[in-house]
Parts: structure tokens; C-alpha cells; sequence
């Protein structure tokens, strides 16, 4: 799970504190792709595919080796209301890491859907990294709908980039999007 991720010294594993780099203002990072493969080892992981590719740790490796179909199937089982929670938010963690923007339409999709909140969660967290116009209008225009946990993660979505931001603000100033919902700390890291 921490593939690709850098953890502060000091602070301990978990959830809590998952948002500290989005609080510094800084945007999630695609997780660096490996080069050259051994063949041996890409033998290796074809039979490993082949056996099962639902596997959120092999989806994760073959994307790290850039595979446009681990991506896929990572995007596929991820969406599908089907499979298993556990399964798809770690679909989502491997996207989060290694997604690229090929990810931002089917993903918005994928969203407008859902009912789970950890999953809603997550897709917020997985287009966080990414510069999109699409998902400042969809997450602006679904933002009345969501309780404060989503809005939040919404905000801190929005809140990072300038274009989205403005956006973001704009909303407040035309009274769509209540200005008691804007934090202190969150208006401060705007000036």
C-alpha cells in the first residue's frame, strides 16, 4: 500500500493522516513506472495474470511497468458495482498511485453512480492529481448534494488549483455554494 508513497518521520500509518499533503497545498504525484522488465519475470506475471486478474497487488505491479491493460482492468473492476468494496477501493489505490489522465472521464462517471461513501472517497482522491475542467463542472455541480465528510474532500479537490479554485469561489460569491462551508485554514492557504 505505501508503493510509491512517502510517509512523513514521525507520524503514524493510517487513514487520519492521509490529507496532511492536500492541507500543505501540495497535489498527489503519479507514482514513478519501472523500466526494463526481465523476461523471466514477465513470463512470470503473464502466468500470474492469467490465473487471476483481479488481483489488486499484480494489477499494481504491471502498472507500475506501465501495462495499458492492468490499468484497465484496475478502471473495469473499480467501476463495477459487483466486485467486492474491498476490492475496488484497492482497484482505486492502484489508480490513485499510477492512473494516468486517461482515467478522469470514465472515473467522473464512475462517481456520478456511487452511493458508497468510502468509494466516493477514494474516486475524489484519484482526481485529485489531475488538472481537468471536467471535474471542477462535475464536482461543482454535484457538490449541493454531498454531506460534509464529501464536501470537504470536495473542497480539498478544488481548493489546490488556481483554475478550480476560482471556480470553487465563484459559486460562493453567487450564494449557489454557502460561504459557511469554507473553512478558515482552507481560505487562508488560497491567500
Amino acid at each position: 500500500k505505501l508503493i510509491g508513497q512517502t510517509r512523513l518521520p514521525g507520524l503514524p500509518l493510517g487513514s487520519a493522516f492521509a490529507e496532511i499533503a492536500v492541507i500543505n497545498g501540495d497535489r498527489p504525484k503519479q507514482a514513478s513506472r519501472l523500466g526494463h522488465v526481465p523476461v523471466e519475470l514477465t513470463d512470470e506475471l503473464h502466468r500470474l495474470w492469467n490465473l487471476n486478474a483481479n488481483d489488486a497487488l499484480l494489477v499494481r505491479i504491471l502498472m507500475r511497468f506501465g501495462s495499458p491493460v492492468a490499468a484497465d482492468q484496475a478502471l473495469t473492476v473499480a467501476s463495477d458495482p459487483n466486485a467486492a468494496t474491498k476490492l475496488r477501493l484497492a482497484m482505486l489505490e492502484n489508480l490513485i498511485a499510477l492512473g494516468d489522465a486517461s482515467i478522469v472521464q470514465p472515473t467522473l462517471t464512475m462517481f456520478a453512480t456511487l452511493s458508497d461513501q468510502s468509494l466516493q472517497l477514494a474516486v475524489l482522491d484519484a482526481l485529485r492529481r489531475f488538472s481537468d475542467s471536467r471535474i471542477t463542472e462535475q464536482l461543482l455541480s454535484m457538490y449541493p448534494k454531498f454531506d460534509d465528510v464529501l464536501r470537504s474532500r470536495v473542497r480539498a479537490v478544488l481548493l489546490v488549483r488556481a483554475e478550480s479554485a476560482i471556480a470553487f469561489l465563484a459559486q460562493v460569491d453567487r450564494g449557489t455554494i454557502s460561504s459557511a462551508d469554507v473553512t478558515v485554514d482552507e481560505l487562508r492557504r488560497l491567500a
